[in-house]
């Protein structure tokens, strides 16, 4: 592709392809030009002094007036590109349409499942206690809960309403029972609503990398600073939404869309949190695959999208 550049002869300054060609002249009375072989070294001397007598108009005569037209050409050019920037807003409806247009009829099938990978229905829900590993604490939990009043109950289950205490989530007490009020806390980066905390990286970032020891290192430092803080429970990490509708607002919180790639590093980021004594909680199980209407309370309408 030609470029253009500044050839400076007897004062004047004329601009020039450079695109290895030279002008020759084809007639006197129209000024016309046309672009041949580059002359040889031993020509371009002839070349200049040809140029010289050519009627060509002089564009720029000076460098200061080469520079400030380049400023404002540059400027012109930076000013219409914001413009269209700033005019050319998306059309997501139109995007839709499109999409769904794409999609046709086939958007309301789904591919049957593989035999063998169908996890059937179990009803009633099987009482927990049947692993082994966890007897002992099943037993516990048994005795306690036998010799609890209704009020006590109901006062470590229930909580005492958000950000009605010191943390996002807080429980009531038995302190009949050893069993103090419960610090819940969010965020997907660490400690949220307060100060002194880090901004861990999401987990997004996390599973990008598919890093087991990345993954326990990350919640073993996410699990420290939350015991640190006073934190009990922290409600994290993060398996769901799976990033099915790529505008989801929350897809950052997880570690991808590969479920193996949730599993792992949700594992990981979970023992490396309760290495602290701080429980974790995998979360979202259901209703966070969307953004629009998360929060909308019947009649629809209440909570804007």
């Amino acid at each position: 592709m030609c470029s253009f550049s500044c050839l400076r002869t007897s004062g004047r300054v004329f601009l020039l392809l450079s695109c290895y060609c030279y002008c020759a002249r084809v007639g006197k009375k129209n000024n016309s030009y046309k672009c041949t072989i580059p002359p040889k070294p031993h020509e371009h001397a002839s070349l200049v002094s040809r140029l010289e007598r050519f009627p060509i108009p002089r564009l720029l005569s000076t460098r200061s007036e080469m520079a400030r037209v380049t400023f404002i050409s540059v400027f012109l050019l930076t000013l219409i590109s914001l413009g269209l920037a700033l005019v050319r807003t998306p059309n997501y409806a139109a995007d839709a349409k499109r999409a769904q247009h794409l999609q046709g009829s086939s958007k309301n099938k789904r591919n049957s499942v593989p035999a063998g990978y169908v996890a059937a229905p179990y009803y009633p829900t099987p009482p927990g206690g049947w692993v082994s590993n966890w007897t002992a604490a099943y037993a516990k939990a048994q005795k306690v809960v036998a010799n609890m009043t209704l009020a006590e109950k109901v006062n470590v289950t229930t909580g005492v309403g958000e950000n009605m205490g010191r943390c996002v989530g807080n429980t009531g007490s038995a302190l009949r029972f050893g069993i103090p009020n419960l610090c819940l806390q969010d965020s997907a980066l660490g400690v949220a609503d307060t100060d002194n905390v880090t901004a861990f990286p999401a987990g997004i970032t996390v599973g990008a990398t598919w890093n087991k020891a990345l993954a326990y290192a990350r919640g073993l430092a996410l699990g420290a600073e939350a015991r640190g803080k006073g934190v009990n429970i922290q409600l994290g990490p993060v398996v769901g939404p799976m990033g099915r509708k790529p505008r989801g607002g929350r897809n950052w919180e997880g570690f991808g869309a590969d479920p193996v790639l949730q599993a792992w590093a949700g594992a990981e980021t979970v023992q490396g949190i309760q290495a602290n004594g701080v429980i974790a909680t995998i979360k979202h199980f259901i209703g966070n695959e969307q953004e629009a209407y998360r929060m909308d309370i019947i009649p629809h309408g209440l909570v804007s999208p």
